[in-house]
C-alpha cells in the first residue's frame, strides 16, 4: 500500500537585501502552523 505524504509548505519571506525561501517541515506541525498563523495575523 502507498502512503501519501503531504508537501511540505515554502513560505518566501521578502527583505530590502533579497527573499529568503524557507521549508516549514511537517515533521513539526505545530511549529509549522504558529509561523503561518503569526504570517496571517501580520
Amino acid at each position: 500500500m502507498a502512503q501519501t505524504t503531504k508537501p511540505e509548505t515554502l513560505v518566501i519571506i521578502h527583505t530590502t537585501m533579497g527573499d529568503i525561501t524557507a521549508k516549514l517541515y511537517n515533521d513539526t506541525p505545530l511549529h509549522r502552523d504558529n509561523f503561518i498563523k503569526l504570517i496571517n495575523e501580520g
